[in-house]
C-alpha cells in the first residue's frame, strides 16, 4: 500500500537533499579550488583516489540539487512542498514563494542537464565533454543556487518551528583540508614528505 505524500515528510526530504547538496559541494570546492595549491603534492601521490572522490562528490552534489527541482512525482521538490502545504501560507506569501521557486527552477536548468546528460545517463551522440561544454556553469553560480535553495528550505523549517536543519557552517570544507594536512605530514608506508 502506497504511504500518504504530506508536506512535512516532503520537507524532511528537502532538509536531507540541502544537506546532502552542501556536504558534497564543500568537498568538491575544497578537493578542486582550495586544497589544489597547497596540497598538490599530497593529492598527486594519492591522485586516483582524489581523481576519483572529485568526481563522486560532484555527482553527488549535482544530483541532490536535481532532486530539489526534478519533474517527477514521487521526488520531494521545492514546488511540490508549496503545493501540498500551500494552505498553511497566506496568498502573498504563497505568491512570494512561489516565485522564488520558479526562479531557483530556471537557475537550476543547467543541474539538471548535466545530472542527465552526464551524471545519471550518457547521451550516445556527445561525449561528456561536450556537455559540460554546452552546460557551462560557474562553481559560484552552484554555490549560490545551494545556498539559495537552502535559505528557502530553512525559512519553511522555522516556520513548523523544527529546531533541525541544514548545517551553516564550512564543516566538510575543513575536514578536506583537515585530512590533506595529516596526509601531507604523515610518514607511514609509502608516504613522502611534500
Amino acid at each position: 500500500m502506497a504511504r500518504r505524500v504530506t508536506a512535512d515528510t516532503v520537507l524532511h526530504g528537502l532538509i536531507e537533499l540541502g544537506i546532502e547538496a552542501r556536504k558534497h559541494y564543500q568537498v568538491w570546492w575544497a578537493l578542486v579550488h582550495e586544497a589544489r595549491l597547497r596540497y598538490r603534492p599530497t593529492m598527486n601521490r594519492f591522485s586516483d583516489y582524489f581523481n576519483a572522490a572529485v568526481r563522486a562528490h560532484f555527482d553527488s552534489m549535482a544530483l541532490a540539487i536535481a532532486r530539489m527541482y526534478d519533474k517527477k512525482s514521487s521526488t520531494s521538490t521545492l514546488a511540490k512542498y508549496l503545493k501540498l502545504d500551500a494552505s498553511s501560507f497566506s496568498a502573498r506569501e504563497l505568491e512570494h514563494f512561489t516565485s522564488c521557486v520558479t526562479q531557483l527552477a530556471a537557475r537550476a536548468k543547467v543541474v539538471l542537464k548535466i545530472r542527465h546528460e552526464a551524471v545519471a545517463h550518457k547521451p550516445s551522440d556527445r561525449t561528456e565533454r561536450q556537455v559540460f561544454q554546452a552546460n557551462p556553469f560557474k562553481p559560484d553560480e552552484i554555490r549560490e543556487l545551494i545556498d539559495d535553495s537552502i535559505d528557502l528550505i530553512e525559512q519553511w523549517r522555522r516556520r513548523k518551528g523544527w529546531n533541525n536543519g541544514v548545517f551553516q557552517s564550512r564543516r566538510f570544507s575543513t575536514s578536506v583540508l583537515g585530512v590533506l594536512e595529516a596526509l601531507a605530514n604523515s610518514s607511514g608506508p609509502g608516504a613522502t614528505r611534500d
